[in-house]
Parts: C-alpha cells; structure tokens; sequence
C-alpha cells in the first residue's frame, strides 16, 4: 500500500480546504444571521460579500489545481 507523502499533496491543497472550511463557516453565519431579528441586513450582505468572495479564492485555487 503506497504511503502518501507531503510531496504528493498538491501545492495549493491545505489552501484549498482552509478556504472551503471558511466557505462552510460563513455559509452557517448567513444561515444564523438571517434567523435571528436583531441582525441588520447590512450584516447579512457583507457576510453574503465575504463568502462569494470566498468562493472565488475557491475557484480559482481548484482550477489551478487542475493544470498543475
């Protein structure tokens, strides 16, 4: 059974997952947010902004993952 080693971890990995765990994270804050009353919706958007930025870091570490 081949044993994996930190060079066959793709470059961008630990980024990767650090981001889709921040992506996951701020998923879960609009989620609260948008129950709870006392929350504005300027709080919302921004949590909204984030994530969307979040999902761009994303996209574009998995396509570089892929010419790698």
């Amino acid at each position: 059974m081949p044993v994996n080693t930190v060079s066959e971890v793709p470059p961008n990995h630990h980024r990767v997952v650090a981001l889709r765990q921040k992506h996951d994270e701020l998923s879960q804050k609009v989620v609260e947010a948008q129950k709870d009353i006392l929350s504005s919706d300027h709080y919302v958007s921004q949590l909204k902004k984030e994530k969307l930025l979040v999902k761009e870091k994303l996209f574009i570490e998995e396509q570089q993952r892929e010419r790698a």
